[in-house]
């Protein structure tokens, strides 16, 4: 028997009669009045358009009509700034020592579209909570490609999507209602998704409601589904698991300063590879690398093969290689990706394949979700480990307080965080901030550093 207690009162069920179902139907059907309707419609017509694609100039034309729909909402809604598709340039004809290679300007092959999520139970949400979508240039969407729209959307320069991939921003929660009962339950709540410049999404590949970050040049293999995010420069399999890192097309990019039609030019991968190889040896020559100081040391000897660990804006990778090294898996997030190509190297030299990095550090807001148990949803998320060293910087105050937070935040009940500043620095600051935030101290001391010659470190739990 059923226990009563279980029927939530909250709920209705109603049996309806007539050709239009639901509210989103019945608004659109009658002219769409509400944001959240309007939007839905720019959408079902974009699809409709792309399916009617016949050459190169169709495909083109789907991109620009997208465009100056949605520039039209915005403008009707005053929320300018919420859409952006940069359909600018020109086609490009790539000749090479045999045949031709044909770029153009951002595109939708036959069959590609944007979605909406399932908005029904958002009737009501403002224009200013419409997913913003912004595209850069000449970025292909491949044939039967769907990229859903249900949280913020920002897609880079030259961003390749194969056919027949898939984007999912909604998320049927599978720990309720089972199959037909389960609704969208986070529509325009997820978080916001970046696919970095020249990201390549492989045919028949899924980036998941949880996969927040597509790295710069990354490639996601084909066939594979991945629910988290793509570290910079790599080949990322199935589950996440990273199969290769990319440090020379680091060096292109971030050392090299190339750009889009001057990439558009090498046909000889193996020579940049040579020229960066190079590079590289002459900088570890006139450069030394390190061990982490001994109390960081120390705390990574107390965690287990799997453990997660967080390192903010590293310089070369000390502590990151390191880390990895002890079998624990290694997130970097920096300001820049100026140091990846040297971390990368280091990472690839020693065949390491648990370390990710990207490059949009904010530290008034990480983006991860906070550390803490889920119950039902999941076992646990957060890090055992916050690494911030921050002896090759000047620390101010105020930065150094919001980035404890953050530290705090995404850390797992339990997990460690670590702060190692210049030894002149008021260490008594460090742990006025950490009391605030209920940390006790575990482990401090003044430590050689390699960087500075003495540095202040300590040790929190949260």
């Amino acid at each position: 028997m059923l226990n009563t207690q279980l029927i939530s009162k909250n709920v209705e069920i109603n049996t309806i009669n007539g050709t239009l179902i639901g509210a989103l139907e019945q608004d659109l059907v009658s002219a769409p009045n509400k944001p959240i309707s309007k939007f839905v419609h720019v959408l079902y017509q974009h699809r409709a358009l792309s399916q009617q694609s016949r050459n190169y100039k169709d495909e083109m034309d789907v991109a620009k009509k997208l465009a100056t729909d949605l520039e039209k909402l915005a403008n009707e809604y005053d929320i300018n700034t919420h859409f952006s598709i940069d359909t600018s340039g020109e086609p490009l004809v790539i000749k090479e020592r045999q045949g031709e290679h044909v770029i153009l300007p951002t595109h939708f092959e036959k069959g590609a579209y944007f979605s909406h999520p399932h908005a029904d139970h958002q009737m009501d949400i403002s224009a200013e909570q419409l997913p913003k979508i912004k595209v850069g240039r000449y970025t292909r969407f491949g044939k039967n490609v769907g990229v859903n729209v249900g949280a913020d959307l920002t897609i880079g320069e030259g961003v390749w999507f194969s056919p027949n991939s898939y984007v999912l921003k909604q998320d049927h929660c599978p720990y309720s209602r089972p199959a037909v009962g389960a609704r969208t339950v986070r529509m325009t709540k997820l978080p916001a998704m970046k696919i970095c410049d020249y990201a390549w999404l492989g045919k028949l590949s899924e980036a998941g409601w949880d996969c927040d970050y597509v790295g710069k040049s990354s490639i996601i293999a084909t066939r594979s589904f991945i629910n988290s995010w793509v570290s910079d420069y790599s080949l990322t399999g199935n589950h996440g698991k990273i199969i290769q890192y990319f440090p020379y097309k680091a060096a292109l990019f971030e050392l090299w300063e190339c750009g889009f039609e001057e990439m558009l030019k090498i046909d000889d991968w193996y020579q940049v590879n040579e020229i960066w190889l190079k590079q590289y040896h002459t900088f570890c020559q006139e450069n030394s690398f390190h061990e982490p100081v001994s109390l960081l040391k120390n705390t990574m000897a107390n965690l287990s093969v799997g453990k997660n660990v967080l390192d903010l804006n590293p310089q070369y990778g000390d502590a990151v290689c390191y880390a990895a090294g002890k079998g624990l898996n290694v997130d970097v997030i920096s300001i820049d990706r100026k140091n990846f190509p040297v971390i990368l190297q280091r990472i690839q030299d020693s065949r390491f394949n648990n370390i990710r990095l990207r490059a949009d550090l904010d530290l008034s807001k990480l983006p991860f979700v906070d550390g803490k148990y889920y119950s039902l949803r999941y076992a646990m998320k957060g890090y055992d480990l916050v690494i911030n060293d921050l002896c090759n910087l000047e620390v101010d105050d105020n930065n150094l307080e919001r980035r404890m937070a953050e530290s705090y935040r995404v850390a797992k009940p339990g997990g460690k965080i670590y702060f190692s500043v210049q030894g002149n620095y008021d260490f008594s600051k460090i742990v006025i901030f950490a009391q605030q935030l209920k940390m006790h101290c575990t482990d401090s001391g003044y430590v050689s550093h390699p960087i500075c010659g003495r540095c202040a470190a300590i040790v929190f739990e949260k």
